[in-house]
Order: structure tokens, then C-alpha cells, then sequence
């Protein structure tokens, strides 16, 4: 079986201030390890597309679509 998991990525960008000073921090995040961890543990593949490339690299026509099983889009 062959699973398409898109999303479940995120960009965070804080403002720090402490006093009079601030400075931004940047991070990126998943939060697809236990997931794609579980389905691959019962043999599974998986092939994830994370958000901000889903919009260039989804599949869209029903051929493409046909390689999997199940696809998810969160």
C-alpha cells in the first residue's frame, strides 16, 4: 500500500522583547513523525509532500492520483 500525506508542516516566527531590546526567532516544524512512523512500521509506504510545497508538487491529475491508496491533506 502506498500513502500520500501532504501538510502537517508550519513556518513559527516570534518577536522576543525583553526591556527595551527585542529580537525574532524562526523556526520550521513537522508533525508528521509518529504517524508516517506508525504507518511504515505496518509495512506501509509513505511519501510526504510537507505545506509549503504541496501547492508545486501535488498530484492533480488522476493518473498521478492512482500511484496511492490513500491521500491525505491536512
Amino acid at each position: 500500500m502506498k500513502v500520500l500525506f501532504a501538510g502537517e508542516s508550519w513556518f513559527v516566527y516570534s518577536v522576543h522583547q525583553k526591556g527595551f531590546d527585542s529580537f525574532a526567532t524562526c523556526e520550521y516544524g513537522e508533525g508528521r513523525e509518529w504517524l508516517e512512523s506508525a504507518l511504515k512500521n505496518e509495512g506501509i509506504e509513505v511519501e510526504y509532500i510537507p505545506n509549503h510545497l504541496a501547492p508545486i508538487q501535488f498530484p492533480l491529475s488522476k493518473e498521478e492520483l492512482q500511484k496511492y491508496q490513500v491521500v491525505n491533506y491536512e
